[in-house]
């Protein structure tokens, strides 16, 4: 779980974000800052925060976004975004997986050339999952007759590198499982 909010670049997004942490907190909820956790007691009320300002293609924007980052850029990550010119997208998507410790994983066919694929569809894990664990969540019948997996990606050595099924996944990382 995290909390997302959206500030409206045009309309005093200093004051919409106070306002809604107020709220939050008057509900008994905790917003996490950069670096810290939740104790576990807490788990269900104290979430990691990010603050999207929405709205940066309109004049003046840059302005508030100026603002924003003086009051909260220290404690909170900021997104400057546009919705209306897709702008900002992908960093919201980066900050999401890194504030949720969760990393996407692509499984290819070994009949499928690597110049031909295409990242779809990808597997969802914890920060720390192996081979063994993605080839689990694909199918328990590949986990079980994993012999190897072949890597394109951060967490290797090199593309194309063999590796185990105890061999830990990055994000983004593409595997060819062998059974």
């Amino acid at each position: 779980d995290i909390f997302v909010f959206v500030a409206d670049l045009t309309n005093n997004p200093v004051e919409q974000t106070e306002n809604s942490f107020k709220e939050l907190g008057e509900w008994g909820f905790k917003l996490l800052q950069k670096g810290q956790y939740s104790d576990g007691h807490d788990q269900f009320t104290s979430k990691p925060t990010i603050i999207v300002c929405n709205k940066s293609d309109i004049p003046g924007a840059l302005d508030n976004y100026g603002y924003m980052e003086t009051h909260y850029g220290g404690k909170f990550p900021l997104i400057m975004a546009s919705a209306h010119e897709e702008v900002g997208l992908d960093e919201l998507a980066e900050e999401l997986f890194k504030s949720l410790k969760i990393i996407r994983i692509y499984t290819k066919s070994p009949r499928e050339r690597l110049d031909d694929f295409i990242k779809e569809n990808p597997v969802v894990l914890p920060i720390g999952s192996t081979v063994g664990e993605a080839a689990q969540q694909v199918h328990k019948e590949l986990s079980h007759g994993l012999k190897y997996a072949i890597l394109w990606g951060n967490s290797g050595k090199f593309d194309g590198q063999r590796v185990g099924r105890g061999h830990e996944l990055s994000d983004g990382d593409v595997i060819e499982i062998h059974a």
